[in-house]
């Protein structure tokens, strides 16, 4: 499985539902989506923007899901195939490991498919 910075994939909604739970994410409704925002770092990260986000918006059985570095999101891509080595492939940005794992994590054996990105 490769995660990108944004993923829209077909989800088995009950797994995913019960994948965020397991690392802490809560959902509320707006309009018809689901939505969460998980933040990685401290006080000064956030100040500073050089904070992490997870942020999640679920529609029936379609995820989305964008990881944000520094205030904006960027290009980066992991294998989840051999996560021994945790390659991650990312242009010079910092993002917080915890993260990716969480990523990982939430999209663990619930992705029917990854739909085309917009």
């Amino acid at each position: 499985m490769i995660i990108k910075s944004y993923n829209m994939v077909r989800i088995k909604e009950e797994q995913f539902f019960k994948n965020a739970e397991n690392i802490g994410i809560k959902f509320w409704n707006e309009g018809l989506s689901k939505k969460a925002v998980k933040i990685y770092g401290d006080k000064e990260a956030v100040k500073y923007r050089q904070d992490n986000l997870l942020n999640i918006r679920v529609n029936e059985d379609v995820a989305e899901v964008w990881l944000y570095t520094q205030g904006c999101t960027h290009g980066i891509e992991f294998d989840t195939d051999d996560m021994s080595e945790f390659r991650i492939e990312s242009n010079e940005d910092f993002f917080d490991l915890m993260l990716l794992c969480d990523t990982y994590n939430l999209l663990n054996n619930c992705v029917v498919e990854f739909k085309e990105q917009r």
